[in-house]
């Protein structure tokens, strides 16, 4: 029987049949691999454990810096400012006489003709000054300055106290006020320094066979 005679009598071809068994076939096994509507587990199987580390235990990073409280910093620039006073006495004139010894840099408190120029809401402990002292032999000491001793002490005085100002550079500006007059050896010089935050003084007086010259300063 020819294929135009299956045809007429509704009889599909087998070539056909094969095609359409295939094709059905392949949608079925399409349809048991992919799922689309089914979502995928939230909850990950045998997830791997993470490590954990409790902060007393970490390890301190290098160069990190703890952040101090108010009174640790107040601490930390009162010593600053100590060390940058006696850095400073340190480097002020000596006096132009020959000296039996020297002392210093100490610590002290302004003396009254230089506290006048400070703040009055300055506190005492806020107040650094450092002081170096020179003890002298008066003979030697007042021969070497043109002067007898021990009737010439003005002249002495003024003599030594000319020499110190000479020496200061130009930042320091002499200041003037109650307690210092031209015929005591008090001499006031003042300056600000930016860089440290500071108002300077540097003062001298005769102590009796003794020279302080000090470095006072406060922030500020």
């Amino acid at each position: 029987m020819s294929a135009q005679r299956f045809n007429q009598l509704g009889i599909f071809p087998l070539w056909l049949i094969i095609v359409i068994v295939v094709i059905l076939g392949g949608g079925i096994f399409l349809s048991t691999q992919f799922k689309p509507w089914v979502k995928p587990s939230s909850v990950q199987q045998n997830p791997a454990p993470v490590a954990t580390q409790t902060p007393s235990a970490a390890p301190a990073q290098a160069g990190s810096v703890s952040t101090p409280t108010a009174q640790q910093v107040k601490k930390g620039d009162m010593a600053a400012l100590e060390k940058y006073c006696k850095e400073e006495a340190l480097k002020l004139p000596a006096v132009p006489f020959t000296y039996k010894s020297k002392a210093g840099p100490t610590r002290s408190g302004p003396m009254s003709w230089v506290d006048q120029f400070i703040p009055k809401d300055k506190k005492q402990s806020e107040k650094i000054s450092c002081t170096m002292a020179y003890f002298f032999d008066g003979k030697t000491a007042y021969g070497e300055m043109g002067a007898k001793y021990p009737m010439q002490g003005k002249e002495f005085d003024r003599t030594v106290r000319a020499n110190l100002a000479s020496k200061l550079d130009s930042s320091w500006k002499q200041v003037s006020g109650p307690s210092i007059s031209s015929d005591s050896f008090n001499m006031v010089y003042k300056r600000e320094n930016p860089q440290m935050g500071t108002v300077d003084f540097v003062d001298a007086f005769d102590g009796g066979l003794v020279i302080y010259v000090k470095f006072n300063t406060y922030y500020k």
